[in-house]
């Protein structure tokens, strides 16, 4: 087995999970499935208010619409960063770093805040989310970043009887030793305080199974199960409508034709087989009040924990993988 395949099935092996922040996750209407040339008509705005009293809220604001592969390049980037990646200090001394730092854009109590820093050769990220690699996956993964980077997140909770404000980019980056058709290169990223500090445990995160990720095929299954990773423990049950699926997916669920929503129905039962295939329980009630799935969230691989893997040689055996 040559030294690049080995690489690649490894990067795989260690990293099984991204411990994803939560508003990053379930934000309605954040990620979405867009048809090819969608992304240069439309702009996009996401609000989720935290508290009944609206107070709470989280917003993203993006130049250009995030869709499906960028939820993808997203995970995997967070994965990556946890047992691959380094606290990112407010005011970093290397010159290069500190340029990541700034560009983003912090702001409010993020500013003081620690985030998260990695490099990562493009191959392994591609591995990570299912890319085939090469120059055009290559591609995609630096269209993604850039769109990424462009999106301002503000996040105003209350903390300690009193409301804090957090505002930054999703993440930075820069790449190095690209080649003239992309086909080889390297991303070094900083992702926001925000990200980081589910990161690395000190506030609550969302498991989500990279190995089922890369084995969905359509956007619909790939959006439900982020957004069911995020409202279902492992190993919990719970219920949910075909409605409140058809917003996982479509998020603007007004004015819908009758051939619509029968598109609606089937493109959603599909999404539901293919999280069948994966592992997942989930069971179809019909009712005089609709349909409903009852969800029963199994675990299907191992969990990577970042603290136990620094430990136990984790940093060494990434020094080979990468």
């Amino acid at each position: 087995m040559s030294s690049k395949m080995m690489r690649v099935n490894m990067i795989t092996d260690v990293v099984t999970y991204a411990r994803h922040e939560p508003h990053h996750c379930l934000t309605p209407g954040l990620f979405k499935s867009y048809k090819r040339g969608d992304r240069k008509k439309l702009k996009q705005y996401a609000k989720y208010e935290i508290s009944p009293d609206g107070k709470q809220y989280v917003e993203f604001k993006c130049f250009d619409p995030l869709g499906v592969d960028d939820m993808r390049v997203l995970q995997g980037v967070v994965a990556l960063s946890g047992p691959n990646g380094v606290v990112l200090e407010p005011s970093p001394v290397d010159k290069e770093t500190n340029q990541l730092r700034m560009k983003l854009v912090t702001e409010e109590e993020a500013i003081n805040e620690n985030g998260r820093l990695l490099s990562s050769s493009l191959a392994d990220l591609c591995k990570l989310i299912g890319l085939s690699g090469g120059g055009e996956s290559n591609r995609l993964i630096l269209a993604s970043l850039e769109r990424l980077h462009n999106v301002s997140v503000k996040l105003v909770t209350e903390e300690n009887g009193r409301l804090c404000t957090r505002i930054s980019r999703i993440l930075s980056y820069s790449y190095s030793e690209v080649t003239k058709d992309y086909s080889e290169g390297r991303v070094k990223l900083a992702i926001n305080p925000i990200i980081a500090r589910s990161v690395v445990g000190d506030k609550r995160y969302i498991k989500i199974n990279l190995a089922e990720v890369r084995a969905l095929k359509t956007d619909a299954a790939v959006l439900i199960h982020q957004r069911l990773c995020g409202w279902i423990d492992i190993g919990k049950e719970r219920s949910v409508s075909m409605e409140k699926l058809f917003e996982y997916v479509w998020h603007d669920t007004t004015d819908i034709s009758q051939n619509g929503v029968k598109y609606r129905r089937k493109t959603i039962r599909k999404a539901v087989d293919e999280l069948r295939s994966i592992g997942w329980c989930i069971n179809e009630k019909r009712s005089r009040n609709g349909v409903t799935f009852t969800v029963v969230r199994k675990d299907n691989g191992k969990t990577v924990d970042v603290k136990d893997f620094m430990q136990s040689g984790g940093l060494e055996l990434l020094s080979q993988v990468h």
